[in-house]
């Protein structure tokens, strides 16, 4: 590994990209002048000087040395010998071991009881032998051999307790201990002997899998895991010594009645509690988790000052003092005392020491530094040079190491993602450009504040401007409302209207020329101000204000698709039409440097038969989300499949052509031997020979057909290799066979597919194998299509010979309207053959770019009216040339008369006949299992090209032409290869109007030499070399070359890429993929595996070198954690890279990563056990156990067990709902039934006799619980309210229950519906009820997410009853509807599916679907009037209307791999049912702070509000489109949104109509047809929940009031709540997404925790003596850190971009220096 390699090449790769994409083509010195400061830019945006990595010290920890090893190793009973065998390669063990393994075995407190222990050393030091050795010494040693539990360890991931199985059976080995990893994954049962069921099959294979099944030599069937028990009955039957599992399942063991056998109390048996990981837990989770130890002691009837707790935690604070040492060791103690109920004298805390010998010689001060730092800045180690020459430096400085290193070290690496943005201010430019920013700044106290614009480029004309909201009154202006999305989708305002988006340029013409264009100057008195000013002398400001380019006229808001002729010019996408931001995307910026870090990693030679691309070389990226994970996974795999399929094709033409001249030898000798056994009438051998010839000759054809190339790729050894990474995996739904082989017909349909992506349609920018002038396509059945009549007569019209035309030129004139007609629209068909289920539609299963195929038609042409066409345009002009006729349009009416005919004749050859190549188009009907005609409005649109007629060559030659076809002076200029003209015309027109080539940009093109099979080695420089002479129209023309837009895929492409593969590993991908995933990445079958934070801690991936995050983690322990996962070999080197998003924590952390995330201190968490919610939860689930509701016999924990009578029956997948006592199906009408009989109404009736008559038994129990809690010696209270929770629950249920019920009575009920209906009402009682108590907030929930909402995949399939074993994606309420938002793309098990609608609480029953919101000056209500209610901007009425949704819903037959880009809506909050707060003044502070339970435990409503309009919802099926405006404002309110109803009806006078997603019409035609009514406009969607907070209010110094009204000081508000919200999770040491604010409309702040249900952070503010002080003392530190980098940037994230404009640093830093000088006063 070479560090600096490593930097450049990243560097380098990045730059490339963006100079491509925000400065190519610049057509005058504007743009270039432009491109140039951009390109300045980019050398230093991603990666800058002003950004410095850090070296840290990788040396291991120091070896055993109070005692001798010998001594050390015998403490646990020789099991050291086990990890490191005696012999040449034994090591000893830490020095932290030994004192851990000390510790637990022989140490005792002074009471004699036993000692526990806090491990904090880092990342790789062996944690787990800490514990895990003295823990088997013990169990080992333990007299008697009862079958029982007697340890439990705690872990936080699934991943990481898979890992400790092979630690474990490496210890386990030669004893009688067995284990058990007791998870969600352990199968219940192993099947029955005869069960040959697809259930029974899936549970083997899981069963296979935990047990790490495999065939030695002989074939004998052996298990990796022998000591495994791998059934939950098994466990019961046979308790295991120990157990694996996770909070959130040991909560499961506690309350479910047939894990009574994994706990007897009268064993006593519970001797070891692991809980890896300790400083994750805080806040609630802290309290929840010494909660549940709490219960775990009870149940075992153990003492918990009697069980040795082994844990691990990150080290808290920045001790630089001894004395500060022993402080946070001690809070450390006490911490980990509150969570496991030890005493504190029970708790050591042992940390370990890195150790090695510090080289002499030149080196010897820095590596004095690195080793005594831990941590050190690269800028310390070299003060002098540039980052490169530094990091050349320390490489030296390893190199100098030799063979025998006595250090290691990993370089830090953090980036910067230029995710918000470039700006400019309209006050600062010079000849014509702006002056750029790379952050959005903030004046200086006294200077003028002038607005930042965010820069942009027009697509059309190619110059940057930028974009403002200007009152056209007063002339103030500001940045549009700032968002995440790359590109600004404008919507132009009313004529009159008062406020207007103007887009800027600048001009230095006389005049405004375009129109609606309006010159401005900046008001010199007020620079947020503009005055409108006559003709500007010089270079000055030019805005339009109706939302066009000032520049070229282009409209910039969303274009319609013309459908009226398939002949005229490229249309283009809806992206097309808006103004590009220079924005890129974590996403983006890895896939670039992917390769540039892969290839400085270890390569790795493959086992015979394995498949190892890019060399084995791997590494672990982390990702801020499962969908970013995800995202990034489809994108990256994506990118390296296209490469893949461009290089194989490309590759083997130029073989082909390159050796037909030694076929030709090959061939005229063979021929020679045909004809003597021709002569010697040896008819075999003629025969066999001329198979010969035809096979070689077959073999360098100059073309590959469509179906040669299916063969080709389907024969690659790649092809199953990519296919897999794109098919659904989970074992519910697959498209995997049972045995992991993927199915032939799945695998050729994944190729037609790529095929249909990459070759079937005719981009005319985009990078495709025609506009790289790799291959194009041919047609062989033109080669035989003659001259027609009608083109003969057109040539008798002709006097110039020049200009008529020959056949040659009729067949180009064929192709180009093949070419950019009928693949341009996309107007084709796929028919392998009558067999073959393959059709066009199956296709669009792995596309990855949306289909837009639009319907095909004859050039249209009359008498009368000009055409459009291009075909039409051709000939006019061959005609008006001869004729000396100036425009087209003239000529086309001269010379209808012999034009006309030739149209008719295109269209006749290409469209009629038996060599037809437009046919009638088929599709694959699975019910008859054939192709039928396609239906249409008539025969001419019923033409299409089966891409089967398609075969592809290389480019012979070559012309350059600008594939831009907008007419004006400015355009962008975009150049392109074509590779045949039509009597040298370009294939586009320039504003409608034909042109002819550059015959100086034609270039014949030499086939390269270099292709896979030549045997010749080529690199860059070489290839170069070759480009230069033999491509130097591509080189020369901006296109390759260093400047070239496609320079680097086409390097890649004859260079042949080195191609990787990522795969995803997060909580959505099913655990047995996951396993297999961990598997291969170990095995280095998987180059990148892109992670959640699944892999955060502690698993073992091997020797990785390397570590990318695509963000900044929340805090130091996780960066530390993360990290941490490579440099655990024995390298020298190893990096870690780190993504910096140009927000809050991301740039903080670019300038300054040391003070930021490595070294920044974290306060020890506390434990609470005030909390009634977190407290009464775990009474509740106490009370579940110790009154056994759950009964005996048959209990499989659904929640139709629980509250009902019935029982849930399913069979091979389908889900029925019986009755037991008469055995016949429920069905919704029923509802739950009668309750008198159900362990519901039980646990109800012994809360009663408790609240009667409390038994001593009970009391006693719930006293050891309560101790020290908000509820200690209230046990009736906690009863009372355990039945009040119970009986909540089941009134959400029975509202469900009751809505479907009443669907289900309303006729008419069609059967498909009452399927459905069925079918749902099945899925609420088959909910798991564990989960469902969690999820209601009945049981401990700090480990689960409570108000969940799906994206529900299965709501719109067939109706049938499917088992929910196949789960839903899901987010917790804040999460769902930001990501879930109608529109948005979401990824789910290799497959992106398009969120369209969703279902809502109560969405049968009407009547009850809406809540109306109401607010005025002092608070916001629900269903609650107030007096002086204000009106909502979003529907532009006093009442705005919510709707709760309980899941998202796709339309399933949109399941595809196209990832859009993600609307940008806005999430928000507001406190609703605060209590009135006295008016009294705080005497010490200009501060006052409450928390919920001081204010009524009021709730906090999530909202989202789109674009700030809210969102069209259809009551009907529940598609729900985003809105761009008040229906009370437009014209016809009436008439929902275009997208609400997209479809055109097929007869005159019926209104649009959409697709039904849901309800008794789903996929047909919705009701709202029938009932616009019943499309409810300018709804939002959201909920209320309850969570913990605190609100704030504040005053001035001089004031003796609080503010009371939000918008009289709205910056300041904003500006403070942004910074404490922050600032409080800095302090409590939690990821910013835990805490948010909200602003009342009385002015107060209130900021809370954004779990549902509360974590106990926000309301810390309150109870935590000297946090808020804390936490005002960080947020002005945020604030001078912003204001020092004058970056308004260092305070937001992508929750609170949208306040952007609303910041006052200054502002703030005076409240607070108010603050400190009342205080101190």
């Amino acid at each position: 590994m070479n560090f600096r390699a490593l930097y450049k090449n990243a560097r380098e790769a990045v730059d490339m990209a963006l100079r491509s994409l925000w400065a190519a083509d610049a057509c005058n010195p504007q743009q270039e002048a432009m491109g140039k400061s951009i390109r300045q830019l980019t050398k230093t945006i991603f990666a800058g000087e002003d950004s410095m990595p850090v070296v840290q010290c990788m040396n291991p920890y120091e070896s055993v040395n109070s005692v001798a090893a010998s001594e050390a190793e015998v403490l646990v009973n020789g099991l050291w010998d086990k990890i490191s065998p005696q012999g040449p390669k034994h090591f000893t063990p830490f020095e932290h071991q030994y004192q851990s393994w000390k510790t637990l075995l022989t140490e005792k407190d002074a009471q004699g009881r036993p000692m526990s222990i806090c491990v904090t050393t880092g990342t790789g030091s062996g944690k787990t032998e800490c514990f895990m050795l003295p823990l088997v010494a013990d169990l080992t040693s333990v007299p008697g051999k009862e079958t029982s539990v007697k340890a439990i360890f705690l872990y936080p991931l699934n991943a990481l307790m898979e890992d400790q199985k092979e630690r474990l059976e490496q210890l386990l080995d030669g004893t009688d201990l067995t284990y058990c990893v007791y998870n969600g994954d352990l199968p219940e049962h192993e099947p029955k002997p005869d069960d040959f069921s697809p259930e029974a099959d899936r549970i083997r294979n899981k069963i296979s899998e935990l047990r790490g099944e495999y065939k030695d030599e002989e074939g004998n069937i052996k298990y990796r895991f022998p000591k495994l028990i791998y059934t939950r009955d098994a466990a019961r039957a046979c308790p295991p010594d120990i157990i694996l599992t996770n909070p959130t399942m040991l909560e499961y063991i506690l309350l479910r009645k047939k894990d009574d056998a994994l706990i007897d109390p009268a064993l006593k048996s519970l001797r070891w509690m692991v809980i890896d990981e300790t400083h994750s837990y805080t806040g609630a989770g802290a309290a929840e988790m010494s909660m549940l130890l709490r219960r775990v002691s009870l149940a075992f009837n153990v003492n918990p000052q009697e069980i040795r707790y082994a844990t691990s935690s990150a080290t808290f604070g920045n001790a630089t003092t001894e004395a500060e040492r022993i402080e946070a060791e001690l809070k450390l103690r006490k911490f980990i005392s509150g969570i496991t109920g030890a005493d504190i004298g029970q708790v050591r805390v042992i940390d370990g020491k890195r150790t090695g010998s510090v080289p002499e010689g030149e080196d010897h001060a820095r590596w004095q530094m690195v080793y005594d730092n831990d941590f050190v800045s690269l800028n310390q180690l070299f003060p002098e040079g540039t980052v490169e020459e530094k990091l050349e430096a320390l490489d030296g400085m390893c190199e100098r190491l030799g063979d025998k290193p006595s250090m290691k070290v990993k370089v830090h690496y953090f980036f910067r993602v230029p995710n918000n943005g470039l700006y400019i201010k309209l006050t600062e430019h010079e000849n014509g450009a702006f002056h750029i920013f790379t952050r959005n700044g903030i004046a200086e106290q006294g200077e003028p504040k002038v607005p930042m614009l965010e820069l942009s480029r027009c697509r059309t004309c190619g110059e940057y401007v930028a974009v403002a909201r200007v009152n056209m009154k007063t002339g103030e202006y500001e940045a549009p409302m700032a968002d995440d999305s790359d590109m600004f989708d404008l919507e132009e305002d009313a004529p009159d209207a008062d406020v207007k988006t103007v887009v800027f340029g600048l001009s230095h013409e006389g005049g405004c020329r375009g129109d609606n264009n309006q010159s401005f100057v900046v008001d010199p008195a007020d620079p947020e101000k503009l005055i409108p000013s006559g003709d500007g002398e010089g270079w000055h400001i030019v805005g339009n204000t109706h939302c066009s380019c000032p520049y070229c006229g282009c409209k910039q808001t969303r274009k319609v698709a013309d459908e009226k002729d398939g002949d005229t010019e490229v249309n283009l996408d809806e992206n097309e039409t808006k103004l590009v931001k220079f924005r890129t995307s974590p996403d983006f910026i890895s896939r670039l440097i992917a390769p540039a870090i892969l290839d400085e990693l270890d390569k790795h030679q493959p086992e015979d038969g394995e498949i190892h691309l890019h060399d084995g070389q791997q590494y672990l990226s982390f990702a801020d989300s499962r969908q970013m994970a995800a995202k990034s996974t489809m994108n990256q795999n994506l990118a390296q499949e296209r490469m893949w399929f461009y290089t194989t094709v490309f590759h083997e033409l130029c073989r082909r052509k390159s050796q037909r001249n030694n076929v030709r030898d090959k061939v005229a000798a063979l021929d020679a031997r045909r004809r003597r056994a021709l002569d010697n009438d040896n008819m075999l051998e003629y025969q066999r020979i001329g198979d010969e010839i035809n096979e070689l000759l077959a073999s360098v054809k100059n073309t590959l057909t469509w179906k040669e190339i299916a063969d080709m790729i389907l024969k690659d050894s790649l092809c199953e290799l990519f296919c897999r990474q794109f098919l659904r995996k989970s074992q519910a739904n697959s498209e995997v066979s049972v045995d992991g082989s993927i199915p032939e017909l799945t695998l050729k349909n994944y190729v037609h597919s790529i095929m249909v992506m990459y070759l079937a349609g005719h981009p005319v920018l985009a990078p495709s194998p025609e506009t790289l002038g790799l291959f194009h396509p041919t047609y062989p059945k033109l080669a035989s299509m003659a001259l027609p009549q009608a083109v003969i007569d057109f040539n008798s019209a002709i006097d110039n010979p020049d200009l008529k035309i020959s056949e040659d030129d009729w067949q180009n004139l064929m192709r180009y309207f093949i070419d950019y007609a009928v693949r341009n629209n996309q107007a084709v068909y796929l028919k392998l053959d009558e067999s073959t289920p393959i059709d066009i539609w199956t296709t669009n299963r792995f596309q990855a770019d949306k289909p837009h195929r639009r319907p095909l038609s004859k050039p249209r042409y009359s008498r009368d009216k000009a055409s459009a066409s291009r075909t039409v345009r051709f000939i006019a002009d061959l005609y008006a040339r001869d004729k000396g006729i100036a425009l087209n349009s003239e000529a086309q009416k001269q010379g209808y008369d012999v034009i006309a005919p030739v149209i008719d004749a295109l269209w006749s050859s290409l469209a009629e006949g038996s060599d037809a190549i437009l046919t009638h188009g088929e599709t694959w009907k699975n019910e008859e299992g054939k192709f039928v005609k396609d239906s249409y409005v008539d025969e001419e649109h019923s033409r299409r090209l089966n891409l089967t007629e398609m075969s592809f060559k290389l480019y012979d030659e070559a012309w350059l032409t600008d594939a831009n076809s907008e007419k004006g002076e400015r355009h962008t200029i975009a150049m392109r290869p074509v590779s045949y003209s039509f009597k040298g015309y370009a294939p586009f027109l320039k504003g409608g109007v034909p042109y002819l080539l550059d015959q100086s940009l034609h270039e014949n093109w030499a086939v390269y030499p270099y292709f896979k099979a030549s045997g010749s080695y080529v690199d860059n420089e070489k290839l170069a070399a070759w480009a230069k002479i033999n491509r130097s129209l591509l080189w020369n023309n901006g296109i390759w070359g260093e400047e070239g837009i496609f320079a680097d895929r086409l390097r890649q492409i004859y260079l042949q890429p080195n191609l990787f593969i990522q795969a995803e590993h997060t909580a959505q991908v099913d655990k047995s993929v996951a396993r297999k995933r961990q598997h291969s990445f170990k095995n280095h079958g998987v180059n990148i595996l892109a992670c959640s934070t699944t892999m955060e801690m502690g698993v073992n991936l091997g020797s990785l070198e390397a570590v990318m995050l695509s963000s900044v983690p929340p805090q130091p322990a996780n960066y530390k954690q993360r990290s941490g996962r490579s440099g655990r070999n024995d390298k020298v080197k190893s990096v870690c890279l780190t993504l910096c998003g140009s927000d809050a924590i991301g740039l903080r952390t670019y300038y300054s990563p040391l003070e930021q995330i490595i070294n920044r201190p974290v306060e020890v968490p506390s434990i609470d056990l005030m909390s009634p919610q977190v407290i009464q939860r775990h009474v509740n689930s106490f009370l579940v156990r110790y009154f056994g509701v759950f009964g005996s016999g048959n209990i499989n924990q659904k929640v139709a067990n629980y509250y009902t009578p019935f029982v849930v029956h399913s069979d091979n997948g389908f889900v029925q709902v019986i009755d037991p006592v008469s055995d016949h199906e429920v069905k919704p009408d029923q509802k739950l039934g009668d309750m008198s009989a159900t362990p519901y109404n039980t646990f109800n009736q012994k809360c009663q006799e408790c609240e009667t008559s409390m038994p001593a038994a009970l009391d006693s129990v719930l006293n050891a619980l309560l101790r020290g809690t908000c509820f200690e010696g209230k046990h009736k209270e906690v009863v009372i309210a355990a039945r009040n929770a119970n009986e909540r629950c089941y009134g959400e249920l029975s509202r469900n229950a009751s809505d479907l019920q009443i669907a289900y009575d309303t006729p008419p009920l069609i059967p498909k519906y009452r399927k459905l209906l069925e079918y749902k009402f099945a899925e609420l009682l088959n909910d798991r009820l564990l989960n469902f108590w969690a999820t209601h907030r009945f049981t401990p929930n700090a480990n689960m997410p409570v108000n969940v909402l799906q994206f529900n995949l299965s709501a719109s399939r067939d109706n049938r009853h499917i088992d929910n074993s196949s789960s839903n994606p899901s987010y917790s309420l804040r999460e769902a509807i930001g990501q879930y938002v109608p529109g948005n793309s979401v990824v789910v098990d290799g497959v992106v599916y398009t969120v369209r609608g969703m279902e809502c609480t109560n969405m049968y029953n009407r009547t009850n679907t809406f809540k109306q919101i109401y607010r005025n000056a002092d608070r916001t209500t629900i269903d609650n009037p107030l007096p002086d209610s204000k009106r909502w901007e979003v529907n532009k009425r006093k009442a705005l209307e919510l709707v709760s949704p309980i899941s998202f819903l796709p339309d399933v037959m949109e399941n595809t791999r196209v990832v859009d880009s993600n609307i940008y809506t806005r999430v928000s909050a507001q406190l609703i049912g605060a209590n009135d707060w006295s008016e009294t003044i705080e005497a010490d502070h200009l501060y006052s702070v409450r928390d919920n339970r001081e204010s009524g435990d009021a709730n906090i409503l999530y909202y989202n509000e789109g674009k700030g309009f809210g969102y069209a919802y259809c009551t009907c099926c529940g598609r729900t489109v985003i809105e761009n405006e008040a229906a009370d404002d437009s014209e016809h309110p009436e008439i929902p949104p275009r997208e609400m109803n997209p479809i055109p009806p097929k007869t005159e006078g019926l209104r649009p109509y959409h697709h039904a997603l849901s309800g008794s019409k789903v996929g047909g035609i919705c009701a709202s047809r029938k009932n616009p009514a019943q499309i409810r406009r300018n709804i939002i969607i959201g909920d209320l929940v309850q969570t913990d907070y605190s609100e704030i209010r504040i005053r001035h110094k001089n004031q003796a009031h609080w503010i009371s009204e939000r918008d009289a000081e709205y910056e300041l508000l904003i500006t403070l709540g942004v910074t404490i919200t922050q600032s409080l999770a800095e302090a409590l040491g939690k990821e910013r997404t835990a805490i948010d604010f909200a602003l009342t409309p009385n002015g107060h702040i209130c900021v809370f925790d954004t779990n549902p249900g509360g974590a106990g952070y926000a309301n810390q503010l309150r109870k935590t003596s000297g946090l808020f002080t804390d936490v005002l003392a960080r947020a002005e530190k945020l604030l001078l850190d912003a204001k020092a980098k004058k970056s308004n940037d260092m305070l937001l994230d992508k929750y609170t971009l949208r306040y952007l404009r609303y910041l006052d640093v200054d502002a703030a830093l005076n409240w607070l220096e108010e603050e400190k000088s009342f205080a101190k006063d």
